[in-house]
C-alpha cells in the first residue's frame, strides 16, 4: 500500500506543471436547464461524463455540498454550500458534465450567489476561491487518472505473474516428462541388451538342437531308415 501510494504521488507532482499549463479552468458564459449564466468550465480527459460527477459529488463533501439531480435538467445542483472565502451568504453550485470526444467530458459550474452567478468582474473577491476550488477538482481527477492507471496496470502485472507461474509449472512438467522418458530409455535399452543375452542363448540352443536332430537322423540312418 506504501508503494502504491508513493506511485501515485509521484505521478501527482509529475502533472502539477501540467495542470498549470493545460487544465486551468476558463471563465465562460453558458447555457444550462436555469438559463444562461457565468461558469467555471474545466476540459477533463481520461475521465467520462458520469466518472466525473461521481468525483464531483465526493468533492463536495469536503464542503458539505450534496448534490442532486435538477428536475426536468441534466445538470447536478447543491444547494445553501457555505464556502465562506467565496460569499458571506451559502451559494448553490449546479454542475454539468457531458460528453467530450472519446475520452474526456466538458465539466461546467456555475456558482448561484442568489440573484447572481459568481464572475471575476462582479465578485472580484469571491472569484479566486472558485477558480481554487475548479483546480483543486482538476487535480483530484487527475489522480483519479493515475489510480486508474495504476489499478490497470497491477492487473496487468498480475495477469504477467499468473503466466510466469503457468510457465514454471509447464516447465517442471516437461522436466519431469524427460525424466520419464529418460527412465523409459534406460529400461528399454536394459530390456535391448537382456534380448541381446536371450539371442544368444537361443542361437546355442538352436545350434544344439540341430546338432541333436542331426545325430539322430544319422542314427536313423544306420538303422536302415531315411
Amino acid at each position: 500500500m506504501l508503494k502504491k501510494n508513493l506511485l501515485l504521488l509521484l505521478s501527482v507532482f509529475t502533472l502539477l506543471p501540467t495542470l498549470s499549463a493545460q487544465h486551468k479552468a476558463r471563465e465562460v458564459q453558458a447555457s444550462f436547464s436555469q438559463g444562461s449564466g457565468n461558469a467555471l468550465q474545466l476540459e477533463i480527459d481520461g475521465l467520462d461524463a458520469g466518472e466525473v460527477e461521481k468525483l464531483w459529488s465526493k468533492f463536495l463533501k469536503d464542503y458539505d455540498g450534496k448534490p442532486k439531480k435538477v428536475k426536468k435538467g441534466d445538470e447536478l445542483m447543491a444547494d445553501d454550500v457555505t464556502i465562506k472565502r467565496m460569499s458571506n451568504n451559502t451559494v448553490d453550485i449546479y454542475s454539468l458534465a457531458s460528453k467530450r470526444g472519446d475520452d474526456g467530458a466538458l465539466f461546467t459550474v456555475w456558482f448561484d450567489l442568489g440573484g447572481a452567478y459568481l464572475s471575476s468582474s462582479m465578485h472580484p473577491d469571491g472569484f479566486p476561491e472558485a477558480r481554487q476550488m475548479m483546480d483543486r477538482f482538476a487535480l483530484l481527477c487527475e489522480q483519479e487518472k493515475v489510480e486508474v492507471q495504476l489499478k490497470t496496470e497491477e492487473g496487468e502485472l498480475k495477469d504477467l505473474e499468473k503466466d510466469l507461474t503457468r510457465l514454471e509449472k509447464d516447465q517442471k512438467g516437461y522436466e519431469k516428462d524427460i525424466e520419464d522418458y529418460r527412465k523409459k530409455i534406460e529400461e528399454a535399452e536394459a530390456a535391448i541388451q537382456e534380448s541381446i543375452r536371450q539371442q544368444e542363448t537361443k542361437k546355442v540352443e538352436i545350434q544344439t538342437q540341430q546338432s541333436q536332430i542331426e545325430g539322430t537322423r544319422k542314427l536313423l540312418k544306420k538303422l536302415g531308415k531315411g
